[in-house]
Formats: structure tokens, sequence, C-alpha cells
């Protein structure tokens, strides 16, 4: 489950909760988050559920438990997340903020993401991504589109808020495209001098 808050000033607040299911022993999970096509990636908060309570973890190089450990590759944040995990299901959460990722052309407003990448190396199951956008629209100023498995369906809820879902990823990216009034983002300073919407169409259609 995905949550992608996209801020007047074009960043976007991400927050992801992923349940692995560890058959055998473990000592924690990777996740690569990449920052293309952003000022970075900042915020970085990781947590692991137990019972009813997600603790945090600390970057430190040590290995202990409730510790992560972050080297970047071009512009991949590479996560190494320490956790010991026997035959059982555990959910971890990894908030971040993309900094200056929605664009703003003359005609729209778009944030255009592979909102999960194809660097998975095991399948993943139940995928939603909701998505929201400042105030300020009608649901009829909205456009939405998706691009991975065919299974996947987008939606668009109300004035501010998309869905994505897909059943199964295996191996497939998930990439979001959300358009909306460029007004929305008013002081974004990711600006382009450009009308935007009809290429967009054009290249959806095809």
């Amino acid at each position: 489950n995905m949550t992608v808050d996209i801020l007047e000033n074009g960043d976007a607040v991400v927050s992801e909760e992923i349940t692995y299911d560890f058959m055998g022993d473990f000592n924690g999970i990777l996740r690569d988050i990449d920052g293309d096509r952003t000022d970075g990636i900042i915020n970085l908060e990781i947590y692991v559920l137990e019972g009813n309570e997600f603790i945090p973890f600390r970057e430190d190089y040590g290995g202990d438990a409730y510790t992560y450990e972050l080297s970047e590759e071009g512009s991949l944040k590479k996560l190494k997340i320490y956790e010991q995990s026997s035959d059982e299901e555990k959910t971890f959460k990894i908030n971040y903020t993309l900094a200056n990722v929605a664009e703003k052309y003359t005609d729209v407003g778009i944030l255009n993401r592979k909102m999960i990448d194809s660097g998975w190396d095991v399948g993943i199951n139940n995928v939603t991504i909701t998505m929201t956008i400042p105030e300020g629209a009608t649901k009829e100023d909205l456009k939405v589109f998706a691009h991975g498995p065919l299974t996947g369906e987008s939606t668009i809820v109300d004035n501010r808020t998309f869905t994505f879902k897909a059943p199964y990823l295996g191996g497939e990216f998930l990439e979001t495209l959300v358009i909306f009034p460029p007004e929305l983002i008013s002081s974004s300073t990711n600006v382009f001098d450009e009308v935007k919407l009809p290429s967009i169409l054009e290249n959806e259609e095809r």
C-alpha cells in the first residue's frame, strides 16, 4: 500500500507499507528508491510494525537490529534494512519525499512516474497506490493513465484523489500519470513553457 501526496510546491510525500512473507531465516530487506527527475529524496524514515506500533530504524553501519545502511548509485538510494525474520509476515513502512517531482506546464500539471519499478526480484501481490493533489480542481479537470500490467486499473475517485490497483506484479513496473490544473502546484519551480496535454493524449492513444 502506497500513498502519494502531491504538494503545492511540486514535492510528493510518499509512504510505502510493504508486507513481506518470509519463508526461512532472513536478516532484513533491500529497497532501492529512484530519485531520477527529482531534486532528490529527502525526509527518509523507516519503520517496522510490531503489534500495533511502528518501531523506527536509525541509520547506522554496524548491522544492528533496527538500523539501516544507505548508499547511492547514480540516482538510486539503496537501502539495506536490518531486521531478523523467520517464517513470518512482517510489515515495513518507508516514508520519503520526492522533491520537486511534479511538472508544471502551460496547460496542465502532471506527475508521471514509475512508482513501482521493475527491479524487484520477487513478485508483489495486492498493490494499491492512492495519490492526492491539492484542493481546487473538479473531477472533470482530472485525467489519469497507468502503464504496467494489463490486469491493473486506475480510477479518479473524487476531485483530488486517484487510485491505482494491480493484483500482481511479477517484475513489471507500475507507472502512474495524473493530470490536473497547473495552478494546483502554484509554487513549483519545475516549470515548462509548453502546452503538454495534446502530446500526452496522443501518446496514450497509441
